[in-house]
């Protein structure tokens, strides 16, 4: 399969990709988006899409389940009927789907589970919901609020006015005991600091509810933000293995840190054991390591994830988003993993295409970076690949641009010019959470090469219109999948850039196959 650049979202037919039409008007589905991993055990992945609104403030999540039989071209979230998906319900006053994530296998059974943010619950705690997969056929409707420790169980929030659950994500085996283990932010705790809590994963059964309160250590533990206002947990996602010492590591953003330029911290997985409370302030290279936002206001950090092997090096590799970069142009920073010791802090604007490279976004307002994932290996050559959202981009229909892993193996130097500072307003948590269609929403080695100009689509904006839409597109392997909210918004991803100085996305050539 090849692909036309741009691409029309509106052209997906079934065979190429299909879109799934949300179940209730204002409803957010597509708010959040991610892999489900498998978790209905058929060796199919499913996918999970958020949708905060529907039932307002209750909130729901749905499940649509991986078929080998062809998929119609449009498909709608309301016909969910248990044989081919599901859907999930928050309780009253949870907004839950606000965020949404695969959570790896957390209960060591082998299949895979799922995890839904609500952190508007109990007086904005925060509550993260972990579902359970099962070969037994699930039902059409489930209600969080039944989780009873057999199917799932609930992750209490631990102070009010915290929103725990605002980001969640797997982290894979953190702490290398064999069992999958995951991630929950709380960006507005302790003064707005933050806090972020990493749950354990085990083969002894859960209880039906759980308190992030208690973690001692053995069963999780807690990270600290630095400085009040940071924000820190804002974002978090696995890292892979960036240090490459066998054990999966993880990342933070903190895009309030530095006077708002932010910052991200990645912390290193452990076969020793964790304490139950670790300050990010104590990062020093040897348990991971901070990287701080280049230009003031660029509010990296505000996006982070894994990005998988995109240097193709055998080590995994990260990537940061900075929306508000140059005007609101936006910017993403991929920082290269590596078995030489990283040191305890990174500025961004060290980035020189031997450590990592910056992605430049194309138009001014258009927030390139507001969400960042891997994407698997989309053009089926080995190399992983990157998806960018940009929702601010065409009057605010967004665009996604997909980077391709190989784009970066031809040479010759091209900086481009500095990013200037840009004012902002600090994002924060409302009724509303979804994003406005209006000008304010919320050491590695090799030779000095720059990204020839072949590797990036920019998917046509017209199919990322309706907020009550969410676009499934296939790769050149049917196995490999984006997954596309309108306005580029909260991208998640089922599962030799050796240099350069900046690729732009104004520079992105045609020939795309």
């Amino acid at each position: 399969m090849s692909f036309s650049n741009p691409f029309s979202l509106s052209n997906l037919d079934g065979s190429n990709g299909f879109k799934i039409n949300g179940a209730v008007t204002g409803g957010n589905a597509g708010h959040a988006v991610s892999s489900a991993g498998d978790i209905n055990g058929d060796g199919i992945d499913d996918l999970v899409i958020g949708a905060e609104s529907v039932n307002y403030p209750a909130g729901a999540s749905y499940v649509v389940f991986g078929s080998k039989t062809p998929f119609a071209s449009s498909i709608n979230l309301s016909a969910l009927d248990g044989s081919n998906g599901f859907r999930l319900n928050g309780a009253s006053d949870d907004s839950a789907g606000i965020s949404v994530s695969r959570a790896g296998d957390i209960n060591g059974d082998g299949i895979d589970d799922l995890i839904i943010g609500a952190p508007y619950a109990n007086s904005q705690k925060g509550i993260s919901y972990v579902v359970f997969g099962s070969k037994t056929p699930f039902s059409s409707s489930i209600n969080l609020s039944g989780l009873d420790g057999s199917n799932g169980f609930k992750l209490n929030g631990e102070v009010s006015s915290s929103f725990s659950g605002y980001s969640v994500s797997s982290v894979g085996d953190i702490n290398d005991d064999g069992i999958d283990d995951l991630i929950i932010g709380a960006p507005y705790a302790n003064s707005q600091k933050g806090i972020s809590y990493v749950v354990f994963g085990s083969k002894t059964p859960f209880s039906s509810s759980i308190n992030l309160s208690g973690l001692d250590g053995s069963n999780g533990f807690k990270l600290n933000g630095e400085v009040s206002d940071n924000l820190s947990g804002y974002s978090v996602s696995g890292a892979g293995d960036i240090n490459n010492d066998g054990i999966d590591d993880l990342i933070i953003g903190a895009y309030g840190a530095n006077s708002s330029a932010g910052a991200s911290y990645v912390v290193f997985g452990s076969k020793t054991p964790f304490s139950s409370s670790i300050n990010l302030s104590g990062l020093d290279g040897s348990n991971g390591f901070k990287l701080n936002g280049a230009v003031s206001n660029s509010l990296s950090g505000f996006s982070v994830s894994g990005a998988g092997d995109v240097n193709n090096d055998g080590i995994d590799d990260l990537i940061i988003g900075a929306y508000r970069t140059n005007s609101d142009t936006g910017s993403s920073y991929v920082v290269f993993g590596s078995k030489t010791p990283f040191s305890s802090s990174i500025d961004l604007s060290d980035i020189d295409g031997i450590n990592g490279f910056k992605l430049n976004g194309a138009v001014s307002t258009e927030n390139s970076g507001y969400s960042v994932s891997e994407a698997g290996d989309v053009t089926g050559d080995g190399i992983a690949d990157l998806i960018i959202g940009a929702y601010g981009a065409n009057s605010y229909k967004g665009v996604s641009y997909v980077v391709s892993g190989p784009m970066i193996l031809t040479a010759s130097p091209s900086p481009s010019a500095s990013p200037s500072p840009s004012i902002s307003t600090s994002p924060s948590p409302s009724a509303s959470p979804s994003p406005s269609p209006s000008p304010s929403p919320s050491p590695h080695s090799g030779a000095a090469n720059s990204l020839v100009p072949n590797s990036i689509i920019s998917f046509s904006p017209n199919a990322l219109i309706d907020t009550a839409v969410v676009t499934y597109m296939f790769g050149k392997s049917i196995l490999e999948k984006i997954l596309l909210s309108s306005y580029g918004y909260d991208l998640s991803i089922e599962e030799e850039l050796s240099s350069s100085y900046t690729v732009n996305a104004e520079q992105i050539a045609d020939n795309y196959a």
